[in-house]
């Protein structure tokens, strides 16, 4: 990733999930990662993410408000 390039962060807020991908625009549009976090509010919720390398773990996740500060 350019550290001189703008980026844009997308964010998608569904009623269990939330899924986010960051691009790099300092040109044509390149996803530089994206990721999510799923089943909040229930067991065994899952934060991920995808870039470079990968990474997931599970996490307590009650409600949207805790995930967004995830």
């Amino acid at each position: 990733m350019n550290s001189g390039s703008p980026r844009i962060l997308t964010i998608n807020g569904g009623s269990s999930s939330i899924k986010f991908a960051l691009f790099e625009a300092g040109g044509p549009l390149r996803r530089v990662l994206d990721g999510s976090i799923e089943r909040i509010g229930l067991p065994g919720a899952t934060f991920a993410v995808k870039g470079s390398e990968k990474f997931s773990r599970q996490l307590a996740v009650p409600n949207h408000t805790v995930a967004v500060n995830v």
